[in-house]
C-alpha cells in the first residue's frame, strides 16, 4: 500500500512540474473579431483594446485572470485609448447631424460614456494620469487653394485638458519631417503636470532620437533625452527607460543598450546592453523593466550584468504590456489576432495552474 502511495504521489508532483512548465506559454484570452485600432492597456482588473470591423469600433475589455471578453462601447468610429482606474479614454469621430469629434469617459464596469469635450477631430493616440488627459492629432491639410508648399507642411498638435473635463490646452505644435509620420511621434504618458513624448527624425547621414515634455498647461518645451538612431521608450511614474546605441559592442549601431533615469534626477544608469535594435522596453507600474526583443522577453535590473532572458518566443508578439508578474501581449496566428498573457514569476505560474 505505502508503495502505491509513493508511486502516486510521484505522479502528481510530475503533472504539476508539467502544468507549471506548460504555464510558461502564452495563454489565450480572447480572440479579435476584427482588427486591433489601439495597444493593449491595462485598467486594476481588466486588458482594454480597441477593435473594428466594416461596421463599427469596439471599446473591448477582459478579465486579467481570464474569462469572457466584452464589448463596452459601440460607436462608428473609435480611436486613440488611454485607462486610469476602471475609466477608459476614447477619440469619438464626427457622426450624423453635425456632431463633431469628441472626447468620452467610459465606465469599464457599466459602460456609461461621458463626453468631456468637443474636439476639432478625432485624437491618434491618447495618455492619461489622475489629473490630465493628453492627446495628439496628425494633421495632414489640403494641398487646395494653398499657393506655396510649405505653408501645407504636416503638423502634429498635442493639446491637454483636466480629467474632470473643462478648457483644452495647446501643449506643443510639431512641425517638420517627424511630424508626417504618426510612428514617428509617440505619446509616451503624462506625470506631475507634463506631458511626454518621443520624436523620431530621419536625416541623413543619421536618425535621431528625441524625448521631450512640456507642461498640460502649455508653457514651453523641454528635451529630456537626445539619442542617435531610431530609438523606443516608455515611461511609468517617474521612471523612464529608452533604448541607445551600444556602449560595449564595436559596431554600436548593430546593438542596442537599455538606459533608465529618475525624472528630476540627474544621470542615468545602463541596465542593458548587446540587445536587438528593435528592442522594446517595458515599465510596470513600480518602475521594473523588460525588454521585448521579437521573440525574446529579458528582465533588467538595476545594473548591465543583471539582465537575464525569460523566454525564447513566439516571434508574432505585437503591443507587449507588464505587470510585476504576468506579460499580457496581441499575437498574431494565421488569420488571427489574439490577446494572450504569460506568468514571469514562480508565484504567478503557481497561480495559474488554478486558471486552466
Amino acid at each position: 500500500m505505502r508503495r502505491y502511495l509513493i508511486v502516486a504521489a510521484l505522479i502528481a508532483a510530475g503533472l504539476v512540474c508539467v502544468r507549471l512548465f506548460l504555464s510558461a506559454r502564452p495563454r489565450v484570452l480572447a480572440v479579435l473579431d476584427g482588427s486591433a485600432r489601439s495597444r493593449l492597456a491595462m485598467s486594476g482588473r481588466w486588458l482594454v483594446w480597441l477593435e473594428s470591423d466594416e461596421q463599427e469600433s469596439r471599446l473591448m475589455i477582459v478579465p486579467r485572470r481570464g474569462g469572457r471578453s466584452r464589448a463596452v462601447l459601440r460607436s462608428p468610429r473609435l480611436s486613440g485609448l488611454a485607462v486610469g482606474d476602471d475609466t477608459a479614454y476614447v477619440s469619438r469621430s464626427p457622426g450624423p447631424g453635425g456632431r463633431r469629434a469628441g472626447l468620452l469617459a467610459v465606465s469599464l464596469r457599466t459602460g456609461a460614456a461621458k463626453a468631456l469635450a468637443e474636439l476639432p477631430e478625432e485624437a491618434d493616440e491618447i495618455v492619461c494620469s489622475g489629473r490630465w488627459i493628453a492627446w495628439r492629432r496628425l494633421r495632414q491639410p489640403s494641398l487646395s487653394g494653398i499657393p506655396f508648399l510649405a505653408a501645407a507642411a504636416p503638423m502634429t498638435a498635442i493639446r491637454a485638458t483636466p480629467v474632470e473635463g473643462g478648457s483644452i490646452n495647446i501643449v506643443a505644435v510639431l512641425r517638420g519631417e517627424a511630424s508626417s509620420r504618426s510612428e514617428d511621434i509617440r505619446l509616451l504618458g503624462v506625470t506631475g503636470d507634463s506631458v511626454y513624448w518621443h520624436e523620431r527624425h530621419r536625416a541623413r547621414p543619421a536618425d535621431q532620437t528625441l524625448i521631450r515634455h512640456a507642461s498640460c498647461a502649455g508653457a514651453g518645451t523641454e528635451t529630456v533625452v537626445t539619442e542617435a538612431g531610431s530609438r523606443s521608450a516608455a515611461l511609468a511614474g517617474d521612471v523612464l527607460a529608452w533604448t541607445a546605441p551600444s556602449l560595449e559592442a564595436g559596431s554600436p549601431s548593430s546593438f542596442a543598450a537599455v538606459k533608465r533615469m529618475v525624472l528630476g534626477r540627474p544621470g542615468f544608469q545602463v541596465i542593458a546592453d548587446w540587445l536587438d535594435p528593435g528592442v522594446m522596453p517595458m515599465l510596470t507600474a513600480t518602475g521594473r523593466a523588460y525588454a521585448q526583443e521579437r521573440g525574446s522577453l529579458w528582465r533588467l535590473g538595476d545594473r548591465r550584468e543583471a539582465q537575464r532572458r525569460l523566454f525564447t518566443g513566439p516571434t508574432q508578439v505585437v503591443s507587449p504590456v507588464v505587470s510585476d508578474h504576468e506579460q499580457f501581449m496581441f499575437l498574431r496566428r494565421r488569420s488571427q489576432t489574439v490577446v494572450a498573457k504569460r506568468p514571469l514569476s514562480l508565484w504567478a505560474r503557481v497561480r495559474s495552474l488554478s486558471e486552466w
